[in-house]
């Protein structure tokens, strides 16, 4: 395998290029060598725009392309699972965007079919790349906030209401839940590097669109942590977690869009006034995903969000769909070789 894993992009994205492209070139690690649109113009002219060597009409021959280790696969949600399954049986791994399929069995059978051609597979939630995400875990688990009682998650932003987004069809996997909502999910089973036992959700259904314009939930983590979340996308835009421990709580703000840019954590303990505030720098959080995504590939590192990971969140995902359906608690049995 070359030095540098070579990746595939499936689809002129708007995210791949405001984003991801621009912290990618440079680096030792990977490589964006192609980009596949529907329209072979359309994916000419975006790799013009961004210095990517081939472009090719449909995403088949971007598959078929045989100097090509990996693909990214940013397509709208309800396409994650077609392609994700296309590339493991051209023999691509793949680097899903979230949320990684439309539910539990549906990952799964992502997941095996990249078991079955031995490639590999992972879900794309950048932010559990960021410097300060990382060293909130760090002092979770260092005990410094005593027994951890409650992480509150929320993440809101206003989608302007349109039957042209993709967002406000059920059909097409749209919904607050899985464009918001999973980020809350992703960040609490993260922080408390455990997998919820129960959910209680609730779920505001928007009567001309059918999808779930926000919502809120609470996940019940084995020992007694409790997540608090809440999502919208008709509401103004809000990016927060506050953990809650015994002994003291820490805040961060803007912690999955802006993940990558300058921040802080603050952390106060308990009956004091002092708060201490950690600052961090703009790190790469797109870059490091790619590159720990290429050490795992080429044997040299474990994947440490791997496919049981992915089943893992959509689980949880499919519970709270539940819960609010039922208008009660759901269960979530162990999940095996977790």
């Amino acid at each position: 395998m070359p030095r540098k894993l070579r990746f595939g992009i499936i689809s002129t994205s708007y995210h791949y290029s405001l984003r991801v492209h621009d912290q990618l070139v440079g680096s030792q690690k990977v490589e964006p060598v192609a980009i596949a649109s529907r329209s072979l113009d359309t994916a000419r002219a975006y790799a013009a725009d961004h210095g990517i060597p081939r472009a090719y009409g449909s995403y088949e021959e971007l598959l078929a392309d045989p100097e090509i280790d990996a693909v990214f696969n940013p397509l709208p949600n309800f396409l994650h699972a077609e392609w994700v399954i296309k590339a493991a049986e051209a023999g691509k791994h793949s680097l899903c965007e979230k949320p990684m399929g439309d539910d539990a069995a549906q990952v799964r059978e992502m997941a095996a079919a990249c078991e079955k051609n031995g490639v590999l597979l992972s879900e794309a939630f950048m932010f559990r790349f960021a410097a300060r995400n990382r060293r909130a875990r760090e002092i979770i688990a260092s005990g410094e906030l005593g027994r951890i009682w409650a992480v509150k998650a929320g993440f809101s932003f206003n989608v302007p209401r349109s039957p042209r987004n993709i967002r406000h069809y059920p059909e097409m996997a749209g919904g607050a839940l899985a464009d918001a909502g999973c980020y809350t999910v992703a960040a609490t089973r993260f922080l408390l590097g455990a997998e919820p036992v129960a959910v209680l959700s609730s779920m505001h259904i928007d009567e001309e669109f059918g999808v779930d314009m926000s919502g809120s939930g609470i996940l019940e983590f084995p020992g007694g942590p409790t997540g608090l979340i809440s999502y919208s996308m008709e509401d103004a835009g809000s990016q927060q977690i506050e953990v809650i421990g015994f002994d003291g709580r820490m805040v961060l703000d803007q912690f999955v869009i802006s993940a990558g840019e300058p921040g802080t954590i603050s952390v106060r303990a308990n009956r004091s006034d002092v708060e201490r505030v950690e600052h961090f720098q703009a790190d790469l959080i797109y870059r490091a995903e790619f590159e720990t995504f290429a050490d795992a590939v080429r044997g040299e590192a474990e994947l440490p969000f791997d496919q049981r990971d992915a089943i893992a969140q959509a689980r949880v995902l499919d519970a709270l769909r539940e819960s609010a359906r039922l208008e009660r608690k759901v269960g979530l049995p162990p999940q095996p070789g977790r």
